[in-house]
């Protein structure tokens, strides 16, 4: 694998990265795969495992019969216990904070308000839950990443806008990172989730996705050739804030008549009083009692405008997420809203995603991870 215009030390993080990558996506694997799917050669193959395996990194994890050869080739996996990560997702209402390995398999976790008045002051309280989970750990913590809602500079480490939450631009990683002396990184919430996907869901599986993230508000990223899509201002296919009713509501990202302003957790507060984890229970009472008409309309208004986004974009697939999709009624109301406007988008299309049980903080998690593989050396 060649690079233009990259100096060695460069071209070893992005080798090294191309391994890790190789691995995580396709399991414990000989050198000669590794080889073969990177086009480096063998003896740079053997020359990086060693080391990562030293490291502690990678281990060997066992032999596999080489086809047609008769000889056996020694696997290697990624040691997802090698460093842990604090992961931190902030949402309007609440606040997750775990510890997790490589994986994103949480150790410790906790769930606290957030709070809108003073986010210097908030970042101090999470500063001080991470602390707590931190001490007395024996396995070396190697940074912390924040998702949040609304628009992120990733490159500052800055919360922009964070809808629902705070108005102003708020320094997150500097808050953080003085507080816990370690690396942090940023992203916005929905695009952290869609980086898991890519690294430990459908991603592995399929180059385009749509990830559609509802409750409370409405979220949507693109995965274009395995990459996350931003455009310009990083909100390329946020489907919450295109406009569905001109001169409609005051939308918390400042325009009027957003497709949250319809189908949010708070518009559909205006049906009935609920929580937004009784989503599920509440509308299949009203399905039962035939009275789930005005939350169909909702449902429809969403499929409507998710099928106009897909005519432009054409995902090969759509995964679900958010605490407004976790009944399965919910979503097959859904999808047969999407096959209404176009019957090519099927149950064979639309996902629900397969990491629901780790919703709620593995997006940092792979959000840092990701950060690691592309860099090749923070990890």
């Amino acid at each position: 694998m060649q690079y233009v215009g990259l100096n060695m030390g460069e071209i070893r993080r992005k080798n090294r990265a191309s391994i890790l990558t190789y691995i995580n996506e396709n399991g414990p694997s000989s050198r000669k795969e590794m080889a073969e799917a990177t086009k480096l050669t063998p003896s740079a193959i053997s020359q990086m495992t060693r080391t990562m395996i030293t490291d502690g990194l990678l281990d060997e994890v066992g032999r596999v019969l080489e086809e047609g050869v008769g000889r056996k080739q020694v696997l290697v996996d990624i040691n997802y216990d090698y460093r842990l990560i604090v992961a931190i997702n902030i949402e309007p209402d609440w606040t997750t904070i775990a510890l997790a390995n490589l994986r994103g398999d949480a150790r410790k976790h906790v769930t606290i308000s957030t709070r809108k008045d003073h986010p210097q002051s908030f970042m101090k309280e999470i500063a001080k839950h991470c602390r707590q989970m931190i001490q007395d750990e024996t396995i070396s913590v190697v940074g912390a990443s924040v998702g949040i809602t609304g628009i992120v500079d990733v490159e500052s480490g800055t919360s922009i806008h964070a809808y629902g939450i705070w108005d102003q631009e708020v320094e997150v990683c500097k808050l953080l990172e003085a507080e816990l002396a370690i690396p942090v990184t940023i992203e916005n919430n929905v695009k952290s989730f869609a980086l898991a996907e890519l690294l430990y869901g459908y991603g592995r599986q399929y180059n385009n996705l749509m990830v559609l993230k509802w409750g409370p508000g409405v979220g949507s990223t693109l995965i274009v050739n395995k990459e996350i899509y931003g455009g310009r201002h990083g909100k390329a296919g946020e489907i919450g804030h295109m406009i569905v009713e001109k001169n409609g509501r005051l939308c918390t990202c400042g325009r009027h008549g957003c497709l949250e302003t319809k189908v949010s957790y708070q518009a559909m507060q205006e049906i009935c009083s609920f929580a937004p984890e009784d989503f599920s229970k509440v509308y299949t009472e009203a399905v039962e009692s035939h009275s789930a008409d005005k939350f169909n309309e909702k449902i429809d208004i969403l499929a409507q405008t998710l099928v106009n986004s897909m005519t432009i974009i054409s995902p090969n697939r759509v995964v679900l997420c958010g605490s407004m999709f976790r009944s399965q009624l919910i979503r097959q109301r859904l999808i047969e809203a999407v096959k209404e406007y176009d019957s090519s988008y099927d149950e064979a299309k639309i996902f629900y995603t397969d990491l629901a049980d780790r919703e709620d903080y593995i997006g940092p998690v792979a959000n840092f991870v990701h950060y690691g593989l592309a860099y090749g050396d923070i990890l």
